[in-house]
């Protein structure tokens, strides 16, 4: 969770590196191993290739020759996890020099083979897999045994074929051969991964079976009224499933089926609930166990943050998320950027997430938003920063409700820190759309980056007139409607005590502009008050 709330990007070093890896494989969370370390964006190992490096940098960030020496094989860890996990040679730590060797590689992303060779002390041991097929391929050497791990998520052996030297002797979950060097063992689950066990001797082998990976990498985000959900691609996948649930664990029900994408929209929940989701692969052959679970609560005062979907680098018109962009253009276009991506190197980390819109020449960012009350004013505040690199002068802005401008920027090249912009409107509608649009009135290609926008009521602080009437029994109150968010405070004192301090707040009264209740002076007096906060 940790890893994940972080983007999941690395937080560890020299030497909690290793030991992190480790914790999270035998854990069956390989799928945040692969997440980790499958990324353009600093820090990590892609990004010191995409800024040239040819060995291990001493910084995650290779950020700077003078401060990152190259060759530092101290953050060599991954290797390690290429070759013990993700091909699956690992010695039994009950045996001694690759005399008992453990094959159990994992499935992980979108990547459909490895291949792996190892010069034990006691001779080469091998291993391959190609997803496509379902085909391991494996040698174990003279004198040695090995305990295989076939990940899959059914228990049962149907479906399973395997070969010794060429000759088949099981298939369709059962022998049809003899051999004493294949013995089934067991069937072994480690958080959604279940696999199924076998003990064999020294020898050639091909193992053939049908294999289930569940989606890896769901990302839950709350909306207004709605919550953007989104994952790793499963290669096998001909669609996904996704499953909803009111509680933690479900029963869940299906809410989409044939989603061939690796993003969905839920819209049909209620702002302030918390929903739980998880999603299922459709494979021609049949379906996968259910992901690991996310929740999300929508409401509607909430940042917009550009964090759905999720990219390492930068992507133009992304889709999958609540905001539209535009297509590039040559130097026009819009989309989304990651923390010190190629793109957005040299500008600060994005004051909320991981990632932020970038709004280049005379593109658009648009989205309608539902739940205004008409009449009520509303503040847009959001957190702008220049590009620094490959500007002609800056990028100039205009923010739009409905097409009409309620707003102007134009800030400096050199404004690259990010910086908040609050304006407000009145809302004349339940739904509004609003838009980032770029003037780019200097000319060239000039790009500014948008995060965290909040919309929020903003109302009047000039006190108001309270109006009252009594009516059946009940003290009726109203007050100005440009004045959300201002509540009622009541005290209640015997006769002849007069006004007092006992304030208190009149519950529900700071929702509404009209608010009605029973009141009995038989025995003393009640005072109101309207107040702000």
């Amino acid at each position: 969770s940790d890893v994940q709330s972080r983007g999941n990007t690395l937080t560890a070093g020299e030497i909690g590196f290793g030991f992190l890896l480790r914790a999270l494989t035998d854990a069956g969370r390989a799928d945040v191993v692969y997440a980790m370390n499958n990324k353009t964006n600093t820090p990590g190992y892609g990004y010191q290739i995409a800024r040239g490096a040819t060995s291990l940098t001493e910084r995650w960030d290779a950020a700077n020759s003078a401060f990152s020496s190259q060759d530092h094989f101290m953050l060599g860890e991954i290797m390690e996890w290429f070759y013990h996990d993700l091909a699956g040679i690992q010695p039994d730590p009950s045996g001694v020099g690759f005399k008992k060797i453990i094959i159990k590689p994992v499935i992980v992303g979108d990547l459909t083979y490895a291949a792996a060779a190892y010069s034990s002390a006691n001779g080469l041991v091998t291993n391959q897999w190609l997803l496509s097929s379902n085909l391991v391929t494996l040698t174990i050497p003279p004198g040695a045994t090995a305990r295989v791990y076939l990940p899959t998520l059914r228990t049962n052996l149907s479906g399973l074929t395997i070969q010794e030297s060429g000759a088949t002797i099981w298939t369709n979950g059962a022998a049809s051969g003899s051999s004493p060097n294949v013995t089934f063992a067991d069937s072994e689950l480690v958080g959604l991964q279940t696999s199924v066990v076998w003990d064999i001797a020294s020898g050639t082998y091909q193992f053939t079976w049908n294999i289930f990976p569940a989606p890896g990498g769901l990302v839950a985000t709350a909306g207004n009224s709605q919550v953007g959900l989104s994952w790793s691609a499963v290669t096998t996948a001909t669609s996904y499933n996704v499953k909803r649930a009111a509680f933690a664990g479900g029963p869940y029900t299906t809410i989409a089926s044939s989603v061939t994408g690796t993003n969905y929209t839920d819209n049909a929940v209620t702002n302030g609930g918390t929903y739980y989701y998880v999603v299922s692969a459709q494979m021609q052959s049949g379906e996968s166990q259910n992901s690991f679970e996310v929740n999300a609560t929508p409401q509607f005062v909430f940042n917009f943050g550009f964090e759905t979907p999720t990219t390492s680098t930068y992507q133009y018109n992304p889709s999958g998320g609540s905001w539209s962009f535009m297509a590039q253009s040559g130097n026009n276009g819009s989309g989304i950027t990651a923390n010190n991506s190629l793109f957005s190197t040299g500008n600060p980390v994005t004051p909320q997430g991981i990632q932020s819109a970038f709004l280049q020449s005379t593109s658009t960012i648009t989205q309608a938003i539902s739940g205004f009350v008409p009449g009520v004013k509303y503040s847009v505040t959001f957190a702008a920063a220049q590009r620094a690199t490959f500007q002609h002068g800056g990028q100039t802005w205009s923010l739009k409700l409905d097409g009409t401008v309620f707003g102007n920027y134009s800030t400096a090249a050199s404004a690259t820190n990010y910086a908040d912009f609050t304006t407000n409107f009145t809302a004349t509608a339940a739904t509004h759309t609003l838009a980032f649009v770029g003037t780019d009135l200097l000319g060239g290609d000039n790009t500014v980056f948008l995060d965290n926008v909040r919309i929020a009521p903003a109302p009047s602080l000039t006190p108001p007139q309270l109006g009252w009437n009594l009516s059946s029994g009940q003290i009726q109150f109203s007050w100005p409607l440009d004045h959300f968010g201002w509540h009622l405070e009541m005290q209640t004192n015997p006769i002849g005590l007069g006004l007092g301090t006992n304030w208190i707040a009149v519950i529900g009264s700071q929702a509404t502009n009209l608010f009605a209740a029973p009141i009995n002076t038989a025995n003393g007096s009640a005072f109101f008050r309207l107040i702000y906060p």
